[in-house]
């Protein structure tokens, strides 16, 4: 015979399970198109490559809009601080002004991407764009779209390897503090 405890009989089904799952996958963590172009780094200077499709002078690893992951040589994520001016192998170099998610599997959705040509103190954002950006849990994805200028590009670095406090000073002998 079957005997249930009132506890059993009054718990709802869904308090009673014990048993959780872990937070799917996101698809682009598993599909996304690479950026790994040396020339993409903080550290480069300039060139004329830009990120859009169907230009002459379209970057070698750029493919149009999709979902992308920054690897190295290029670095693994788009810095957080301008690089200045005619970095990453460009005129207009392409910085997340913001905070990447630091939850795996979260997206920040319209991140703000800016694009520096410094005319002035206040050009560090001459041009933006938005991208949302997903925590894969080692490494971040970010939906981009095409550069709104042809001289304009995303830029990568890795901040294990570089501080961009330090970049800055390297390449102007002043620093960003």
């Amino acid at each position: 015979a079957l005997v249930l405890s009132l506890a059993q009989v009054f718990t709802p089904t869904a308090a009673r399970a014990t048993s959780t799952t872990a937070e799917p996958m996101p698809q682009q963590c598993s599909d996304y198109m690479i950026l790994d172009d040396p020339t993409r780094t903080v550290y480069y200077g300039p060139e004329m490559f830009c990120d859009v499709y169907d230009i002459a002078t379209k970057s070698p690893d750029w493919q149009g809009p999709a979902w992308y992951r920054m690897l190295p040589p290029a670095g693994i994520m788009m810095p957080q601080k301008t690089p200045g001016r005619q970095r990453c192998g460009t005129g207009m170099a392409g910085w997340l002004d913001g905070q990447h998610p630091e939850i795996q599997f979260q997206t920040t959705v319209n991140a703000r991407v800016c694009f520096d040509i410094d005319f002035g103190p206040d050009s560090n954002c001459f041009q933006e764009s938005t991208t949302n950006i997903t925590n894969c849990g080692q490494f971040y994805v970010y939906q981009l779209q095409d550069t709104p200028y042809c001289d304009a590009r995303y830029c990568s670095y890795d901040p294990v390897e570089l501080n961009m406090d330090e970049v800055e000073e390297k390449l102007t002998g002043k620093s960003l503090l």
